[in-house]
C-alpha cells in the first residue's frame, strides 16, 4: 500500500508536516506544490521531472486516480520504491 493521509481544511500545517516527516520518514521540502486542478481537465508538465529530481517536492492532491493527481502518479511511478 502507498501512503495516503486524509486532511482536511482545519489541519495544522506544522502537524501535517511532523507527521510527514516522522511517520513517513520524508525530508522537509524545499518545494511544497498544491494540485488543485479540474478533475477532467489538465495540461502536462513540460520537465517536470528534471524539476522535481532537482530539489525535494511534495505534491498534495485530491487523492483521486483522474485527471492532474493521475498525471502525477504515473509520471513517478516507477521512481517509488
Amino acid at each position: 500500500d502507498r501512503p495516503f493521509l486524509y486532511v482536511d481544511n482545519n489541519i495544522d500545517l506544522h502537524v501535517l508536516h511532523d507527521f510527514m516527516i516522522n511517520e513517513w520518514k520524508l525530508q522537509t521540502p524545499n518545494i511544497v506544490i498544491p494540485i488543485l486542478s479540474s478533475i477532467t481537465r489538465h495540461k502536462s508538465f513540460k520537465n517536470l521531472k528534471m524539476v522535481v529530481n532537482a530539489s525535494e517536492v511534495w505534491f498534495i492532491t485530491n487523492g483521486l486516480d483522474i485527471g492532474m493527481p493521475k498525471l502525477i502518479g504515473s509520471t513517478f511511478r516507477d521512481e517509488i520504491v
